[in-house]
């Protein structure tokens, strides 16, 4: 559903393809640019407030064995970032795109397989991405989403599960 007049009515939309069951949505601040992602690596993008989508693909080979997308976050309407779990939830996945969701590329992570649930950022440059479980998986960068500290993890680091599905960052 579309929010239209501050919330006070709702508008119904259809959204391309078969979405399953949907994770995330993000629209960009002061633009008419926003993305909704979902279950079975679903994506859609709009370019005018939502009222009409175009479902975006991300291919096998950069979703390695496909999964869910749980969280989506764009710097601007073309450098966007997509985190989430591959099927069975065993191991994150992450990707991202520069064209506004057209094309994707896999961003290979290191370390426990631990699944992905949110990305933000605190500024154009330094944006994190958080997961779930033992140890619980954060990853930074300070450089835009070019490069993401490798294996991060946080205290307490061994033996204790913890699970972060959201952030969300302040400036």
């Amino acid at each position: 559903r579309c929010r239209k007049d501050g919330g006070n009515s709702w508008l119904s939309i259809t959204l391309p393809g078969t979405p399953a069951a949907l994770n995330d949505i993000f629209f960009l601040p002061n633009t008419n640019f926003g993305v909704v992602v979902g279950d079975g690596t679903y994506i859609a993008t709009t370019t005018d407030r939502g009222a009409s989508w175009t479902q975006q693909t991300v291919s096998l080979s950069e979703w390695p064995s496909g999964g869910d997308i749980n969280g989506a976050y764009f710097t601007n309407a073309s450098d966007g970032f997509v985190v989430g779990n591959a099927v069975g939830g065993n191991g994150p996945r992450f990707a991202r795109t520069t064209n506004g969701g057209a094309t994707w590329s896999n961003v290979p992570q290191t370390g426990p397989a631990n699944n992905l649930y949110d990305v933000d950022f605190f500024t154009g440059l330094r944006g994190v991405m958080v997961g779930t479980g033992n140890p619980p998986r954060k990853s930074a960068t300070t450089d835009g989403g070019t490069t993401w500290e490798p294996n991060a993890t946080m205290a307490p680091s061994t033996g204790t599960s913890l699970s972060m599905y959201g952030v969300d960052a302040v400036i």
